[in-house]
């Protein structure tokens, strides 16, 4: 319990001076003048300055010996916008793409080896469009997930399922790594992937990635599709059509251009 509380306690005074270094508007501060404004001790503010040094959400200078809010913190503020300009430039375009395609709708991010939904817009009479509370399920068995991992190298897939145990939710589900490196290389190579009942027996899916500035993937646009509906003529004479109009139309709003 002491120790439980003591970490809480770590926490809120790391809290307590990234807050005070993050909004008091100068652009560097002495160790006295962090010390005084969170009143911590001396010791206290050095040694969480210290471990917030390591992880690189403050920044020291080397001559000086003052600090400022460091890389993390600026990277972890970035990612937040973009997120909201992504939602708020993709739904005007996902409205028009669920009332061409009469099917659920969903915009999809990464986190580590999870899928997050992002927005939904349902297939009903009155069309409805809603923000998840970031819902999460696992990429590999999941289409929009895997065009997102698609984009990352065998090092970084390697890496992201050292030691992963993957379920089998259905008998298509893929049960391992191997098997997914090969369904990430066919989707590299046709830009597109499908689920036939990974998750779920009686769902299926179809997604396409969304590319940034940069020209790396930072969503996926999923169709949310009942068995029937997903044949093969219509997944080639509809659905990939219109989705993949909608993918460059929100890649260009995020600024991606073809070179």
């Amino acid at each position: 319990m002491e120790e439980s509380l003591g970490c809480q306690n770590s926490v809120a005074n790391a809290l307590r001076i990234l807050d005070y270094v993050g909004s008091s508007g100068a652009s560097w501060y002495t160790l006295s003048e962090i010390q005084k404004a969170t009143g911590l001790s001396r010791s206290t503010t050095f040694r969480n300055l210290q471990v917030l040094t390591r992880f690189a959400f403050i920044e020291k200078d080397s001559k000086s010996s003052a600090y400022r809010i460091g890389p993390k913190v600026i990277d972890i503020a970035s990612s937040r916008i973009n997120m909201l300009e992504l939602k708020t430039e993709s739904l005007p375009v996902l409205l028009v793409l669920q009332a061409r395609v009469h099917a659920n709708i969903t915009l999809y991010c990464l986190s580590e080896t999870d899928v997050l939904s992002v927005s939904l817009i349902r297939q009903s009479a009155v069309v409805q469009a809603e923000s998840y509370a970031y819902q999460r399920s696992p990429a590999y068995c999941s289409s929009a997930g895997r065009c997102l991992l698609s984009s990352l190298s065998g090092s970084e897939i390697n890496h992201l399922y050292a030691n992963y145990t993957f379920r089998k939710f259905t008998d298509r589900t893929i049960s391992n790594l191997e098997d997914l490196k090969k369904r990430l290389l066919l989707i590299r190579q046709r830009g597109y992937e499908v689920n036939l009942g990974e998750k779920e027996t009686y769902t299926r899916s179809v997604s396409v990635p969304v590319y940034g500035y940069n020209g790396n993937v930072i969503a996926a646009i999923g169709l949310g599709l009942a068995p029937e509906e997903l044949t093969e003529e219509r997944l080639q004479g509809q659905y990939l059509p219109e989705l993949k109009v909608a993918a460059a139309t929100i890649s260009r709003k995020m600024g991606f251009s073809m070179r």
